[in-house]
């Protein structure tokens, strides 16, 4: 998989922050989950986030030429908040399969997305893409 616009994701290895630039972006502690969306024509999914300290601020994850993807259910006796919280997240190269990358929220759904290109854009409401020098 191709990563392109940010840093920090290795192989084998949970994580939440990501970089952007020399900017941090912490999915777990800073960032609101708020959606996927999967554009069937473009074979694209999308993972959207909106800054909890700056709600005009938002992230997306773009992964294109998709090859799979699975979700699994909230457990429903979690909170709906805990669907927005991103627990963690890992890459992984499983030996003769395509790449993915594994995403768990705090509410034990989860979201494996297997593409050849994983891209992150971030924007507020005044810009249509942010700087990779920073976020804010």
């Amino acid at each position: 998989m191709k990563f392109v616009n940010f840093d920090g994701i290795q192989k084998d290895i949970t994580t939440s922050e990501l970089r952007v630039g020399s900017a941090p972006l912490d999915l777990h502690n800073e960032w609101d989950f708020m959606g996927y969306s999967y554009d069937l024509p473009s074979n694209r999914v999308t993972l959207r986030w909106r800054d909890a300290r700056k709600p005009e601020w938002s992230c997306y994850f773009e992964f294109s030429d998709v090859h799979s993807v699975r979700i699994e259910a909230r457990e429903s006796a979690y909170p709906w908040d805990h669907a927005q919280r991103l627990s963690t997240m890992i890459y992984q190269e499983p030996e003769g399969e395509i790449p993915f990358i594994k995403l768990w929220f705090e509410d034990q759904s989860t979201i494996e997305v297997a593409a050849d290109t994983l891209s992150l854009h971030c924007c507020s409401q005044e810009e249509r893409v942010a700087p990779l020098s920073g976020i804010h």
